[in-house]
């Protein structure tokens, strides 16, 4: 029986699952993920989904897809459909293009450029039946005549745009290092907003870099999805969830700014101001 990990609205684990085929709870969101592997020619690698598959059958689509397992991250999750649908391995670095928000659930999109061949694959026959390198005019024609998956055409175009983009696959361009404790909170989903002082190192950091967030020998790759920058940690405690910077429940009533003289001195906090960076799991090392 294939399990689904819940999430809230804003994409935190709910500690919940739900099976495959079953009716899912109200108010609650599940993981899809899609990779489109395109060739040094800029063609995009596409499956025709097997007359068996369990939606779509036998139309054509992108190169892989499929839902997020049980105890998943989304790149875990890329990774293996890559792995089992094409029988070729993606860069653990990779990371999503974009995300698509539908009723239900988050889609992550991952676009990447590979040196590789059909020859080079080995199908899931239970998922795929055939597999092909399409141009996007190609594709176009197909969701024309109703033998591609009916996608909007700007969508497909903006997939294509996305393969010449620097930045989707990539090496780790920060490293943070944290104590036992937050660290723990991270991994849990209990911590999703790390607070830094807002100094050069942290001033390049961007929305949608990774960062690997280290506990002694352990690590987590997070990537950014918004940045929180302050004057002061004085506005920043006043303005963001303390619950989703790592205090619990019991300590949110007495958290103060000055908690964090402890890690930047005053003089620090006054020249640099205060930064929260807000963050999801991508893997964990």
């Amino acid at each position: 029986m294939e399990l689904w990990d819940l999430y809230d609205v804003n994409r935190r684990p709910l500690g919940k699952t739900m099976a495959r085929g079953d009716k899912q709870p109200a108010d609650t969101f599940r993981l899809v993920v899609h990779a489109c592997i395109f060739n040094s020619d800029g063609k995009l690698l596409c499956q025709r989904r097997s007359p068996h598959h369990n939606g779509w059958s036998g139309m054509w689509d992108v190169s892989v897809g499929g839902h997020a397992i049980s105890g998943e991250t989304s790149l875990d999750a890329v990774l293996r459909e890559t792995r089992e649908e094409l029988g070729l391995e993606l860069s653990n670095n990779i990371i999503p293009a974009l995300t698509i928000n539908f009723k239900g659930g988050f889609d992550d999109f991952y676009c990447t450029s590979m040196d590789v061949k059909l020859s080079d694959c080995t199908i899931q026959e239970s998922e795929v039946s055939e597999i092909a390198f399409l141009s996007l005019d190609e594709i176009n024609a197909m969701i024309d005549s109703g033998v591609f998956i009916p996608r909007n055409k700007g969508f497909m175009e903006y997939l294509f745009y996305c393969r010449t983009r620097r930045g989707l696959v990539k090496e780790v361009c920060h490293e943070m290092n944290l104590a036992k404790e937050p660290y723990e909170k991270i991994v849990s989903g209990a911590k999703t907003i790390e607070m830094r002082l807002n100094d050069e190192k942290r001033q390049a950091v961007k929305v949608g870099d990774m960062i690997t967030l280290k506990y002694d020998v352990h690590a987590v790759n997070v990537r950014v999805r918004a940045l929180h920058r302050f004057d002061s940690f004085d506005e920043l405690y006043a303005k963001l969830d303390l619950l989703k910077c790592g205090y619990s429940l019991e300590e949110v009533a007495t958290a103060k700014y000055t908690d964090m003289l402890a890690y930047y001195t005053k003089e620090q906090q006054a020249k640099y101001g205060a930064l929260g960076i807000e963050f999801e799991i991508i893997s964990i090392v």
